[in-house]
């Protein structure tokens, strides 16, 4: 041992001289210099196929591990629900997991899985449905005979349904319970009005749902028009295509891609919301609705929020709240664009309960500062170096990549979507960035949603001359209210 020790202090000793002696290293951390990286994307044309009934399928070869991955993108997301049943696209989700396929029970589908160590996984959005599988190659056959299934014959056990159904009513009763869903709540109403897209799912809903529904909105959506299929692993593009083709090819193509319904923002008037919860902390969402992609202000907006509030722990907000006031652990901007619908540009906090009008009002400063002055040439260089850097993240690994392939084909993005990124982070200049901040940042259009008590929060901290009442005269809820005013019975 003692001879371990002493070799080792050697070896330190040894380093610590070279790198005293050694005048190539620098003297600080940022006098570090870097060789310019190159990064190509993977190609995404080349990994598109198109099986014989004409859907769209991409395969990415990784042969690093011995296993494999599918999922399929559906254009079956909530948006596209009947009004008078807007649970199904999730519960259908849901049961594709849970409620078995034709021939195989649930119970017999799960110890099914679970012997091959195949994972299956669903999960419903407002924009689409995803179904996932791995599993180690040797059971890819199985596995994709499985998935095939799961697709294109669920049973929609009534067993697993009421099952199901109760998890959801009992998600239903507690969905309140963390502070972040009732003040998410409340902005979604502010920032999209009484719309499918603020809509709360009630008891009652869940319980007209019958089993013949679920089997219905499958029915309608799950057809190769609407799903585009992505697989990666130690596979072949050649044989996978043809394994493929044979499950899938004899689906019938009938009728045309989904289309999405519109729906009319009827964002509330400008002001603050505020939903009353026994809490000895605010909770605040504020923001204002932009635009749906694809729109060329899409990457100077990115680039605005990442110096006004997306930069982890850079922003402007981030340091003016967090570091320089002591306000919140966590205070950011976001800005990420759907292709389907209107997104929002958004600034999140938690902070005390006397500090939440001070708090907006430090927001409202940065983003004022930003539509005066823009960003120093640094801000902007920092922030595309970020963006640029972490875009070859999206490719790590093979899953990775054909998630990213599927998800630009199921927005109907351009192909050359990814080689262009960088072009368009880089073409950005500090005037394009002040710009989109002066035409989309109207701070009196901002709508702001808060949520603790009042008592606590509406008077302010005492020392700096702002109350919830400088923006104006709350319109104020229960947590009852709010829930009644965005269910339908």
């Amino acid at each position: 041992m003692k001879t371990l020790l002493a070799a080792a202090a050697l070896l330190f000793c040894c380093l610590g001289c070279g790198s005293r002696n050694n005048a190539s290293l620098p003297e600080t951390p940022g006098d570090l210099r870097f060789v310019p990286q190159s990064y190509a994307p993977p190609n995404l044309a080349a990994a598109r196929h198109t099986l014989k009934n004409g859907m769209t399928v991409f395969i990415v070869e990784d042969p690093k591990l011995p296993v494999f991955d599918i999922h399929a993108r559906v254009r079956a997301g909530s948006a596209l629900e009947e009004e008078r049943l807007p649970v199904t696209a999730a519960m259908t989700a849901d049961m594709l997991e849970q409620g078995g396929v034709r021939g195989l029970p649930p119970d017999s589908l799960d110890a099914l899985l679970e012997f091959h160590a195949i994972d299956l996984s669903t999960a419903g959005g407002f924009n689409e449905t995803d179904v996932s599988m791995s599993g180690l190659l040797e059971k890819a056959d199985l596995a994709l005979d499985i998935f095939n299934r799961v697709l294109r014959e669920p049973a929609f056990d009534a067993k697993r349904l009421e099952v199901l159904r109760k998890e959801t009513l009992e998600a239903i009763a507690n969905r309140f319970d963390d502070p972040k869903a009732v003040v998410g709540a409340a902005y979604r109403m502010a920032a999209f009005g009484k719309t499918r897209r603020s809509w709360l799912s009630s008891p009652g809903e869940v319980k007209r749902v019958r089993r013949e529904d679920l089997a219905a909105f499958h029915k309608k959506y799950f057809r190769p028009a609407n799903i585009i299929l992505g697989v990666s692993g130690r596979v072949k593009a050649d044989v996978m295509l043809a394994r493929l083709d044979s499950l899938f090819g004899s689906w019938e193509p009938v009728g045309d891609t989904a289309v999405y319904p519109a729906i009319p923002l009827q964002t509330a008037a400008p002001g603050l919301y505020f939903v009353e919860k026994p809490i000895n902390q605010a909770y605040v969402r504020m923001g204002l609705p932009l635009f749906q992609r694809p729109h060329p202000d899409y990457f100077p907006i990115a680039l605005m929020n990442y110096v006004l509030g997306g930069a982890a722990f850079t922003s402007r907000i981030m340091k003016n709240i967090r570091e320089k006031e002591g306000l919140a652990y966590s205070a950011y901007s976001s800005a990420t664009g759907d292709y389907f619908y209107p997104f929002t540009f958004t600034v999140s906090l938690e902070t005390k309960s006397a500090s939440a009008a001070y708090a907006i009002d430090l927001v409202f400063r940065e983003i004022r500062g930003i539509i005066d002055s823009g960003a120093t040439a640094q801000e902007l260089e920092d922030a595309k170096k970020s963006l640029i850097n972490a875009f070859p993240a999206n490719f790590d690994n093979g899953n990775q990549t054909v998630h990213s392939f599927t998800n630009n084909a199921f927005v109907r993005e351009s192909d050359d979507y990814f080689d262009r990124y960088r072009d368009r982070i880089n073409g950005v200049t500090r005037g394009d960035l002040q710009r989109v901040a002066r035409e989309w940042l109207k701070p009196n259009r901002f709508v702001i949603a808060v949520t603790g008590s009042y008592a606590a929060c509406g008077k302010g901290d005492g020392v700096h001359p702002v109350t919830l009442e400088s923006y104006g005269k709350p319109v104020r809820f229960t947590e009852k209210e709010l829930e009644t005013t965005l269910t339908r019975k």
